[in-house]
């Protein structure tokens, strides 16, 4: 959950409306080596850290060195998403409200594609690089709950603005495509629950594909063939990774934490073979941005938990591997 129940909490603190992913586990803490010591670690990772209550967006190598900061997001989250040739990054950022940005991988030439001021949130790329989905809250949350969000599409220079998924009263976010072009993977409050859902790219095809516990911040590996999630389906407390198939089913859980410790907020290797997570000690559901965050890297069968020691925004992290160039 993007921080998966927190997500959304996260959302509302964002938006100053009242606008979330799963976490680590017990067996795995006694697994830990320092990721520094992997030569295996290759690629670079997009993160974001939280400072003086604002948040900035950083990159990194996989193995946690060449730290370097690329962009301001202001207070709140940032959720950037590569673009699929890894030369540019989208990010949500609060100024003017909550909108939509794109800048080049070194952070030059920023420019925003939301209208002025927005409430748009959570976007990502299509497969072709040509669109990027994302949310729009189009209400004011009630009785302090989460505010409506729908899901739209623009093309990649914030023009065509149109909505696919209506709000229909809750909220439905964290849209991303599937490497096909064909499917998008979102977490929504449909049903009073949060579940996570695909559709088609029209918003057409509507299917809950995950019914147990709450669960949240898909993310679709290289391949298409598996989604990784947060979600808390363990109980007692515990907030961990898992992958599944895109219909659902084939659920492999990936970390074993418990309490305090908590993992979530992920992203794939682009040979899938591993999978970027954030990890804290929090114990509140990833709801906290004081507790401590780091990211961490595990192969995507769950073996080999590697903790990169570099500090991340407790609630948001959001490491995201850039794709093969």
């Amino acid at each position: 959950m993007g921080k998966h129940l927190l997500t959304v909490l996260a959302l509302a603190a964002t938006l100053s409306l009242s606008t979330g992913a799963a976490h680590a586990t017990h067996g795995v803490v006694e697994r830990v080596k320092d990721a520094s010591s992997t030569s295996a670690l290759t690629g670079v990772l997009a993160f974001v850290v939280s400072s003086g209550g604002d948040d900035f967006i950083n990159t990194m190598n996989a193995n946690g060195s060449g730290v370097r900061q690329i962009a301001s997001c202001g207070p709140g989250e940032c959720y950037p998403s590569w673009s699929p040739d890894g030369r540019e990054i989208v990010f949500q950022r609060s100024i003017d409200g909550v909108g939509i940005y794109v800048m080049n991988a070194n952070g030059t030439h920023l420019r925003r594609l939301s209208r002025t001021p927005a409430a748009d949130v959570r976007p990502s790329w299509s497969a072709d690089g040509k669109e990027i989905v994302f949310s729009r809250v189009v209400g004011a949350a009630t009785n302090g709950g989460i505010p409506p969000t729908e899901i739209d599409v623009m093309n990649a220079n914030g023009t065509d603005v149109r909505t696919i998924l209506p709000a229909d009263g809750t909220f439905n976010i964290e849209p991303r495509w599937s490497p096909t072009g064909t499917t998008i993977v979102f977490m929504s409050g449909r049903n009073h629950s949060q579940q996570i859902y695909t559709m088609n790219t029209r918003g057409g095809d509507l299917k809950m594909i995950t019914t147990q516990g709450a669960n949240g911040d898909p993310y679709w590996s290289p391949s298409g063939t598996r989604i990784s999630f947060g979600s808390d389906r363990q109980g007692d407390g515990k907030l961990n990774v898992f992958t599944m198939s895109p219909t659902g089913s084939q659920v492999r859980q990936v970390t074993h934490f418990a309490p305090p410790f908590e993992a979530g907020d992920t992203s794939w290797s682009p040979d899938g073979d591993q999978i970027a997570l954030e990890v804290d000690r929090g114990g509140e559901g990833q709801s906290n941005p004081n507790v401590p965050a780091t990211v961490w890297i595990v192969n995507a069968n769950g073996t080999r938990a590697l903790n990169t020691k570099v500090s991340c925004a407790a609630v948001g992290c959001a490491p995201r591997w850039r794709p093969s160039t």
